[in-house]
């Protein structure tokens, strides 16, 4: 391979004619994302159909569902921030591998589990391992990504943690009935770790480094923002101010809001079967498959649709962002309305609720997630998304507990339900007033680029 140049300012000089017409090496790195995003779901989301199977096996006292629900967002909210620092410091390369691989390893461990505790513990440590993913893929496509390409890279990402989903919701049931619960973390962990040796051998942080792109794909990115720091470490930001901007607490707020419900629609759609509708998992696959297909056939088929329409019609990219982000929580407040008033539901109703609620959810990867990138320039964008999904993980910790509150103490799944429109509606109203697309700590002559 021939090896790169660099002009007096420590820019790569692109090499011409290395890309293709339509895929681009900024596309192979939103693959990488997608798939990263896949496997972090994978591991994520395995205890909540596990759950069940590890409970039947294990000593479980009456807190034990919720507390191993909860597991995972404990640890991983208390690595966001300096997982985001650290990839605004040292690159995203090397904090993604090795999040990953250390996640894979922990949910390999969790399969030799001898008791409920021991699960725990490695649930808290396999959320801290994933607490870097999020900010420091959002720093990743800050960097890879021109501005009108944002709201579709961020659906991508979305995409892969729906195809996740789709992976351990509809077949883990059905694979610990046949193989047991230890077999199947110690399939999705190896996988993870895996995963992670491509993504160091493929990966590049910055396109300024790759081998890769090409003369026009380089020079459309330096167009889209300032080139990097040649001395990342040498950039100060003024973070006190990031945190005080209202703009920013409204993502961070939303973002609350969409974990806080999205967690519980993900994590006890089993639990809610078995108690409620008196449905073993294993005999409801098609049922969990429902709600991440629609929500994956949303965030590929609507999501592009809808922002293109938008665009044609004038909109701005805040009006884009407002309009996915409230259309989305409204329609997950309406979607739910049914099972917060009906006294005894039926499965094809639960079934369409759960379904239509994440339809809707879907629509967020294009409005206040994407909006991440909008609101802080890109050297801040690991720090910013770093607290903001802090902020999510908090809501994501809170919501299987408070839900395992209500039900033992008022014994009502419809107020679980009302709880999570409200959350919805509220979040909603918030960043429809004060978001904006404007990075509120860039130069006033970098604004609107």
């Amino acid at each position: 391979m021939r090896a790169a140049s660099y002009d007096k300012s420590g820019r790569r000089r692109p090499r011409k004619g290395m890309a293709p017409a339509r895929w681009q090496a900024r596309h192979t790195q939103l693959l990488l994302l997608f798939v990263a995003r896949l496997v972090q779901s994978v591991m994520r989301m395995a205890m909540g159909p596990l759950v069940v199977y590890v409970c039947g096996d294990l000593e479980c006292g009456p807190e034990a569902r919720g507390s191993l629900l909860s597991a995972f967002a404990l640890g991983y909210l208390v690595t966001q921030i300096p997982g985001g620092y650290a990839s605004d410091l040292l690159g995203s390369r090397a904090v993604v591998a090795g999040a990953v691989v250390a996640a894979g390893l922990l949910t390999f461990l969790g399969g030799g589990a001898a008791d409920v505790r021991a699960l725990w513990y490695l649930q808290v440590a396999m959320g801290a391992a994933q607490g870097p993913l999020f900010p420091t893929s959002v720093a990743h496509l800050a960097r890879w990504l021109p501005r009108d390409e944002r709201a579709l890279a961020s659906t991508v990402l979305d995409a892969g943690i729906t195809a996740g989903s789709l992976v351990v919701l509809p077949f883990s049931g059905r694979l610990a009935a046949a193989l047991g619960w230890r077999a199947v973390l110690r399939c999705y962990g190896l996988g993870a770790a895996a995963f992670g040796g491509w993504w160091w051998a493929a990966a590049v942080g910055d396109p300024e480094q790759s081998e890769t792109i090409g003369a026009d794909e380089l020079a459309l990115l330096r167009a889209s923002a300032p080139a990097a720091p040649s001395n990342p470490r040498k950039t100060k930001a003024n973070y006190g101010a990031l945190l005080a901007a209202p703009a920013l607490w409204a993502i961070f707020l939303s973002h609350a809001a969409f974990n806080f419900g999205t967690y519980f629609l993900t994590s006890w759609q089993p639990t809610y079967y078995k108690r409620a509708l008196g449905v073993a998992p294993e005999h409801a696959a098609w049922a969990f498959a429902c709600p991440p297909a629609a929500n994956l056939a949303v965030k590929v088929f609507v999501n592009p649709a809808l922002e293109a329409l938008l665009r044609r019609r004038g909109a701005s990219t805040l009006a884009c962002r407002r309009t996915f982000t409230g259309v989305g929580f409204l329609g997950t407040a309406l979607a739910l309305a049914p099972l917060a008033v009906a006294g005894a539901p039926t499965f094809g109703l639960a079934t369409a609720c759960w379904t239509l609620a994440l339809a809707f959810i879907s629509l967020h990867p294009s409005g206040f997630k994407a909006n991440y990138m909008d609101a802080a320039s890109r050297d801040a964008a690991g720090f910013v998304s770093g607290v903001g999904n802090t902020v999510g993980s908090a809501a994501s910790l809170v919501s299987p507990l408070a839900v395992d509150f209500v039900l033992r103490t008022r014994e009502s799944w419809p107020l679980v339900f009302a709880i999570v429109g409200a959350a919805s509606l509220a979040a909603a109203a918030l960043f429809a007033t004060t978001s904006t697309a404007t990075p509120v700590d860039a130069p006033k002559a970098d604004r609107g680029a």
